[in-house]
This record gives structure tokens, C-alpha cells and sequence, in this order.
């Protein structure tokens, strides 16, 4: 009787062991399934990483678009010099060119700006004339009977001896003009 048990055993373990290795075979199938799609899935995706990379690579020179679509800081033509290593602006020793200011008598308005207080340590400052005031000049041209009204700022040092550099108690000269 041992045997026939020991046989029925084996039998069940064999339908067991069947069972399980279909079980294992419709798993592989269904992976396998999810593997090729997802493959697909990658080459689609590759390809369209690869037509979006040429595409943000176009520009005016290597495509129909215009030079306006090019992004900003891009490179220009291939006109561009190699820098020099000097410095930008006006170089050591550059006369410069600037208007000159009109003489005081053909000066139609002198306006005297006193600051109100420092701007470094908020003190009250006195109306005290400075000869050496920066001055500031503005040109007024009336379009209806084409007249020039001439102008000038006198900007006055305070007691610290820093001068205001465009700012008048809080607005800055050009808006004084208007």
C-alpha cells in the first residue's frame, strides 16, 4: 500500500507541478506581450525625440523660417570679429562727445534744485547756492509757433559734500521737464 500511495502522491504532484508550469507559461506569454509593446512604445517615442531635437535646431539659416523666429542670444552670421580683450565704451585717453551747455545769457529758465535732505543720512539740508552745482540743460521746442525754450538745472551740494546724481527728492530729473 505504500507504493500506491507513494505513486498517488507522485501523480498529484504531477498535476500540480503541470498546473503551475501552465500557470508560468501564460505569465512568460503575457510579459512577452508587454515587452514587444513596450518596445514599440520606446522606437515611437525615439523617433519622435529625434524629429522634435532637429526641429529645435532649426533656425533662419537652415530652414524657411525668418530671422526674427531665431531665439534671442543666439549666434548672428558668421560676420562676428574675435573680442579684442579691451574693455567696452570709450577707451583710456577718448576725447568724448557731448553737447556742450549754452551760455548762461542765452538761458531762457534757471531752475535751482535743492535737495530736501540727504540722501546718505536723511539730515536736513539748507538752501545754500554752490558755485560748483552740476548742471543739467533741457531744450523745450514748441511745434506751434516753432520756438526753443532753453533751460537749465543748477543741481546744489548739500552740506556732506555729495551732489545728487539725477534724483531731486525723490524724482529724478528727467520727469522734472515734463
Amino acid at each position: 500500500m505504500d507504493a500506491q500511495r507513494r505513486i498517488a502522491e507522485l501523480e498529484a504532484a504531477l498535476v500540480a507541478s503541470g498546473a503551475a508550469r501552465d500557470a508560468e507559461r501564460v505569465r512568460s506569454e503575457r510579459l512577452e506581450l508587454q515587452i514587444g509593446a513596450l518596445l514599440e512604445q520606446v522606437t515611437v517615442l525615439t523617433q519622435k525625440v529625434a524629429e522634435l531635437t532637429e526641429r529645435l535646431g532649426q533656425n533662419s539659416r537652415n530652414s524657411h523660417l525668418p530671422p526674427s523666429s531665431d531665439p534671442p542670444g543666439g549666434k548672428s552670421g558668421g560676420g562676428q570679429r574675435p573680442k579684442s580683450g579691451r574693455p567696452r565704451g570709450g577707451q583710456r585717453g577718448h576725447r568724448g562727445a557731448r553737447r556742450e551747455l549754452v551760455a548762461a545769457d542765452k538761458v531762457n529758465d534757471i531752475v535751482d534744485l535743492y535737495p530736501a535732505e540727504c540722501e546718505n543720512c536723511w539730515a536736513a539740508l539748507p538752501e545754500q547756492p554752490d558755485p560748483n552745482a552740476k548742471k543739467y540743460q533741457w531744450i523745450e521746442v514748441q511745434l506751434d509757433d516753432l520756438r526753443r525754450r532753453l533751460g537749465r538745472w543748477l543741481d546744489r551740494r548739500g552740506l556732506d559734500g555729495r551732489g545728487l546724481d539725477g534724483d531731486v527728492g525723490g524724482r529724478s530729473i528727467g520727469s522734472l521737464s515734463s
